[in-house]
């Protein structure tokens, strides 16, 4: 009864717990999201859990500071799982060149990674994905806000 109700809430897709209030202090690439959050409606179902970032060519970046749970493959590309103080986990994925290990404490912008592999076409894609409590958040909400310079 309880997750008929929860699926009426979400319009059949999994709850999401609310997001903390604080942001990634670095991006942890500069490129544009070039595949959004798209949550399946089903543990096993199509969708996303994350986004993907353009990042040819660019370090891979710790997004905020935490402790590395996880640095290794995963069906057959690297990842690396960052658990925060605020008890976000992040996971970066399709990850070239892996400089850390589990265990490894990362300060906010200290690089993880020396690239994106490339699997998509001409593309290096970083996947990003947040979750909090076991349950995944859109990781948009979470990437810095842009900074804006007025001069006069």
């Amino acid at each position: 009864m309880i997750a008929a109700v929860v699926a009426i809430l979400t319009g059949g897709r999994p709850a999401c717990a609310e997001p903390q209030p604080d942001r990634f202090d670095v991006r942890p690439v500069p490129g544009r999201v070039v595949r959004g959050w798209d949550p399946p409606a089903s543990p096993f179902g199509p969708g996303h859990v994350g986004i993907l970032l353009a990042g040819s060519g660019r370090p891979v970046r710790a997004g905020l500071g935490g402790v590395v749970t996880f640095a290794g493959r995963v069906a057959g590309t690297w990842y690396v799982t960052v658990r925060h103080r605020s008890g976000l986990v992040v996971r970066y994925g399709r990850l070239d060149r892996v400089g850390v290990r589990g265990g490894d404490t990362v300060a906010a912008g200290e690089v993880i990674a020396g690239g994106v592999e490339h699997l998509v076409g001409d593309a290096a894609l970083l996947h990003l994905s947040v979750s909090l409590n076991g349950r995944y958040l859109d990781p948009t909400r979470f990437l810095p806000l842009p900074r804006i310079h007025l001069t006069a």
